[in-house]
């Protein structure tokens, strides 16, 4: 008797063990759905009685046959039609019991008079029905069926976002948004809906490589591409203007607009727009002069007549002479203009520290990237070691979160805080929070554990760096 109770017992357990590991399940889902499915129904009708029976397995050769399974929870009496091909070629009918959930073979030798031989069994001309305990027959018929699918949690795989219980698939195929700092390819995968050009969730500090404004916390990506105010000119041949943005000098003409003065190639600007030189000006007035004075000769000739002409040519001649002479001047202005623009933007001495400066730059650059990338290494390995489940000194399954602290491996759950609850049998105070007296995230110890209001715990921490 006792040895009955135990294996009673056991089997319970067992059952019991088996259906929670079945059925283990955060987020289940119930799926109705209609399909079309063969069952059993009374003649004329369409509704269910029972469950079609199972046909499989036909084979050839000198006996054909094929298998039969009755789902059904009772014993059934089976009227079969088909055909045999081949040596003792016929029709038959053919009656079978079949007892519930019983699997048969229905055989036939392939024999015509005394000759044996090889032959089949035409499975499309294959017919039946059921003749007792009733009779029914197979027909489709439309059925609802219900399923029970698991949801995922978040950061449980997935493929498409109906697999999740947040109803988002992200990218990178595991359940939910990804937070800022961690790795992603689109902007719908990020809880701040920004996935930056580094390709991480979230904004850009002043400084790193940017596409747009909406990746910075500055809100600003300026115009050589990277996060904040521009600080220098990437490229050498440009000038930092206004500490906004980056101009090439000496490029705009008369009647350009400039944002720096120095952009014009006349040196000169009014009101934003760019103006002539000095030295053009000059010029200008003094071919105007020249001009008043020729149209004044030829006034007095027309007044004075001939007497005059002699001297008049002689006045045109140094007329010509002297706008030659202008003329000539106006070209040694011009390519002293050049020169002196040339020396004022590059002297020998700006040369030098030009070509220090790109070096120093490009050694910085070299060991920024060297730097960046050794830094690199170092985040995956920690992030990798700090991701890998252990078991704590409680004996509990855990990981490190981004944060530090301790979280359980499946739900992602502070540990410290739950492990506070756990031993208190009550939950934490509302605006309360868990602190680690020796500031170790790592160290659970229940004793190593107390509850402090927001501002208390705040002090804790910031004494302790005040000492």
């Amino acid at each position: 008797m006792k040895k009955l109770i135990l294996l009673l017992l056991f089997t319970i357990l067992l059952t019991n063990f088996v259906c929670s590991e079945d059925f283990d399940c955060q987020y289940p889902e119930t799926i109705t759905e209609l399909v079309n499915q063969t069952v059993l129904v009374y003649d004329g009708t369409s509704v269910k009685v029972g469950e079609a029976l199972i046909i499989s397995d036909f084979n050839n050769g000198s006996v054909a046959s094929f298998v039969v399974t009755n789902p059904n929870s009772e014993r059934i009496m089976v009227i079969f039609n088909f055909t045999i091909e081949g040596t003792g070629a016929k029709n038959l009918q053919y009656g079978k019991w079949i007892n519930a959930e019983e699997q048969i073979q229905i055989r036939e030798v392939c024999r015509e008079g005394g000759v044996y031989g090889n032959c089949s069994i035409n499975s499309e001309t294959l017919f039946y029905y059921v003749s007792k305990p009733e009779i029914i027959y197979p027909k489709e018929i439309e059925v609802t069926i219900e399923e029970t699918i698991c949801l995922g949690a978040n950061g449980d795989n997935c493929i498409g976002d109906s697999d999740c219980n947040s109803g988002i698939c992200n990218s990178l195929n595991y359940c939910g948004e990804i937070d800022d700092g961690k790795k992603c390819e689109e902007d719908a995968d990020c809880v701040s809906d920004i996935c930056n050009s580094l390709g991480y969730c979230g904004k850009l500090e002043d400084g790193r490589d940017c596409n747009e404004d909406l990746e910075c916390v500055s809100g600003v990506c300026n115009t050589e591409d990277y996060c904040g105010v521009i600080i220098e000119c990437r490229d050498n041949t440009t000038t930092l203007c206004n500490n906004v943005e980056c101009k090439v000098p000496s490029t705009k003409e008369v009647g350009e607009a400039y944002s720096c003065e120095w952009e014009c190639n006349s040196g000169r600007g009014k009101d934003g727009v760019c103006s002539y030189s000095f030295v053009n000006i000059i010029i200008f007035f003094a071919i105007i002069g020249l001009a008043f004075g020729v149209s004044a000769y030829y006034i007095r000739e027309a007044i004075t007549g001939g007497k005059a002409r002699d001297k008049a040519k002689k006045v045109i001649k140094e007329a010509q002479d002297k706008l030659e002479e202008i003329n000539h001047d106006l070209e040694s202005k011009k390519k002293e203009k050049e020169r002196l623009n040339s020396e004022l933007l590059i002297t020998e001495e700006t040369k030098e520290k030009k070509i220090k400066l790109n070096k120093e730059i490009d050694e910085l650059t070299t060991k920024q990237r060297e730097k960046s990338k050794a830094l690199k290494v170092e985040r995956e390995k920690l992030t990798k070691e700090r991701l890998t489940v252990r078991t704590n000194k409680q004996g509990y399954k855990v990981y490190i979160n981004e944060n530090g602290y301790e979280v359980f491996e499946r739900t992602g759950t502070l540990f410290h805080r739950w492990w506070f609850e756990h031993n208190h049998n009550r939950k934490i105070k509302i605006g309360y929070e868990i602190h680690h007296k020796d500031f170790n995230k790592k160290n659970n110890h229940i004793n190593n554990l107390e509850e402090l209001d927001h501002e208390t715990h705040r002090k804790k921490h910031r004494s302790r760096y005040n000492k």
